[in-house]
């Protein structure tokens, strides 16, 4: 009997396994349609100016002239450091303009940690912007807590004033591309300076970009379809595939 009892929990057991790891695989291939999603999206957001569903090199070549005028601020032809790093900025202020507009759905000009909370919900392995990663036995109302627990102690740290919301001057101040980060930024710039003369050409800037469009492109006819979209890497992230 006791053979017979050891041998039915075992299989028991053996069924329950399977049906969690079923469940974490369905979970994992999910988290990586909906990174591949996004990601597509972002580019389609960027690039697709005749919103046709697919990106031409016509379309990408107009999106990244008009973005090295922009920051060009003297009209030279060529970006400094100061330039490029001022154009980050201001990238960064509209970004995060549009990111607070989206977030205050009551639309009173503030946020209350409730709308601050409800903002970039944890995906894939990663939550919310941080730095931790999240196995895959790790259940998606764990990466919700551990998002609302990140987003109040960041909303805390935001709320210069303490009165218990943000203003779009302290949502904006958050996360600026410069200060901890300029190291990186004058790492990156010294990369493209390829001919080491302290500028940056339009072909320097954009080198990187265009080789992500030429690797996008599998059937190299000039256009990224959105079968071509659909089929970005799991991972991948300015044209590099990082490792998990």
């Amino acid at each position: 009997m006791k053979t017979i009892m050891t041998l039915s929990n075992a299989i028991a057991l053996s069924l329950t396994m399977g049906t969690a790891i079923a469940a974490t695989e369905s979970t994992v291939e999910s988290d990586v349609t909906s990174t591949t999603t996004n990601k597509a999206n972002r580019l389609l957001e960027k690039f697709d100016v005749n919103q046709d569903g697919s990106i031409s090199g016509d379309e990408v070549q107009f999106v990244l002239a008009k973005k090295f005028t922009t920051a060009d601020a003297n009209a030279d032809g060529l970006l400094t450091q100061d330039e490029m790093l001022a154009a980050r900025e201001q990238l960064h202020q509209e970004r995060a303009a549009k990111r607070f507009a989206k977030l205050d759905t009551d639309e009173n000009g503030s946020l209350s940690v409730e709308e601050f909370q409800a903002g970039k919900p944890p995906a894939g392995k990663h939550c919310g912007g941080s730095k931790r990663k999240f196995s895959r036995h790790e259940t998606s109302a764990t990466r919700e807590q551990h998002h609302q627990e990140r987003a109040a102690k960041r909303f805390a740290k935001l709320d210069t004033d303490e009165n218990g919301s943000l203003s779009v001057e302290e949502f904006q101040a958050g996360k600026p591309p410069a200060g901890k980060h300029g190291s990186r930024s004058e790492r990156k710039f010294s990369r493209l300076d390829m001919d080491g003369d302290g500028m940056l050409s339009s072909i320097e800037i954009n080198a990187p970009l265009v080789k992500k469009f030429e690797r996008l492109d599998t059937d190299q006819d000039g256009v990224i379809s959105a079968e071509e979209l659909s089929q970005i890497p799991f991972g991948h992230r300015g044209g590099k595939h990082h490792r998990r």
